[in-house]
């Protein structure tokens, strides 16, 4: 995808079809066009067993390619407990490329995936 517009229409037909997934409770997006080929997702996947995936990114266009300035994809527990987070939150250990996962308490490098990617992570885990 080149175009600000289709990758957040590619967005929100991820979360389409997700919201009728049967082990999907409920399912939430914004998505926000800034100035500049710029935007700011954020929404939630709320699956039947109460964990819960938090996403959000900035992404911008550059050179004709959409670039995640910030991201994370959090999926946790219903008690709050972390099961993974892909993010590019600077860490001291990451200095050089920042993107990286989180599995319980170790973190690893690791490429930014698509939130496609990281819902098929998350079915493929669980057992609904």
């Amino acid at each position: 995808m080149s175009t600000l517009p289709e990758y957040l229409a590619e967005i929100q037909k991820v979360v389409e079809r997700y919201t009728t997934a049967p082990y999907v409770r409920s399912t939430s997006l914004t998505l926000e066009p800034r100035p500049g080929n710029q935007a700011y997702v954020t929404g939630s996947v709320i699956f039947k067993d109460e964990s819960v995936l938090y996403f959000r990114e900035y992404v911008v266009v550059e050179s004709d390619a959409i670039q995640k300035v910030m991201y994370s994809y959090h999926y946790q527990q219903k008690d709050d407990a972390l099961l993974l987070r892909y993010d590019n939150a600077r860490h001291r250990q990451f200095e050089e490329g920042g993107e990286h996962k989180h599995i319980a308490d170790e973190v690893v490098m690791a490429k930014s995936p698509s939130l496609s990617e990281v819902l098929l992570e998350i079915a493929a885990r669980s057992s609904w």
